[in-house]
């Protein structure tokens, strides 16, 4: 505050101009639409494949890619939507697969005498 009262402009400012500037602002317009849907699809769905040893999160990351596999075929078909809604779904098969495997085996406990 005592910085704001000590120094002055070195320029003479006079408060009664007053100056319009008026300019047309356009929004650019995009001839194609990301791809962001079809992206997470693939990525999602290598990945679950990736992780299937772990099969709860590669059953989370399948039904995820499934979901934006969808979401983006809505929106454009590219090979990416289709590819990763069809790696989504095997993943998502063996995912459940193994889910109920171990289940029907009675659990983790059996292989270890439990």
């Amino acid at each position: 505050m005592i910085l704001g009262n000590l120094t002055y402009a070195s320029f003479p400012v006079n408060e009664k101009e007053k100056v319009l500037i008026s300019e047309n602002i356009e929004a650019p317009i995009y001839t194609e639409e990301k791809k962001i849907w079809g992206n997470l699809s693939f990525y999602l769905s290598i990945l679950s494949l990736l992780i299937l040893p772990n099969p709860g999160s590669s059953l989370l990351l399948s039904i995820s890619a499934i979901i934006f596999g969808i979401i983006g075929l809505t929106r454009k078909v590219n090979w990416k939507e289709i590819t990763g809604l069809i790696i989504g779904l095997i993943s998502a098969l063996i995912g459940i697969s193994l889910i109920m495997l171990v289940i029907s085996g009675g659990g983790l406990g059996s292989a270890f005498g439990g």
